[in-house]
């Protein structure tokens, strides 16, 4: 029986109206992601190894930083961002998949 009422209709509008009030108040949540595979992670990351940085370090200073820029990327177009880490210069390329997850890719050194 079909009717216009069910609880996964009901879950549904409260999970985007939750979404909604985290997004007004600052605190919406991304699924971010460094790569998929070890070989892509290891991409991601060469650079920032080499400068003798953290990736834990890397990877939570991006995290933490991403909200800021978040309402400028747009899918399917990479976005680059310029943070300071340990006294470093970095930039990060954050690429919106069509899942809504972030990948960060290239993460570089800049003078």
């Amino acid at each position: 029986m079909e009717s216009g009422f069910s609880f996964l209709k009901v879950g549904r509008w409260l999970k985007s109206l939750f979404e909604f009030g985290q997004a007004i108040k600052g605190e919406a949540k991304f699924t971010i992601q460094f790569g998929k595979t070890e070989n892509q992670i290891y991409h991601a990351f060469r650079h920032t190894d080499a400068l003798g940085l953290e990736r834990t370090i890397v990877e939570t200073a991006i995290k933490k930083h991403f909200p800021s820029i978040a309402s400028k990327i747009t899918e399917g177009k990479p976005l680059n961002s310029i943070i300071e880490i340990a006294g470093q210069r970095i930039q990060y390329s954050a690429f919106k998949l069509s899942d809504g997850t972030i990948n960060i890719g290239r993460i570089h050194g800049v003078k």
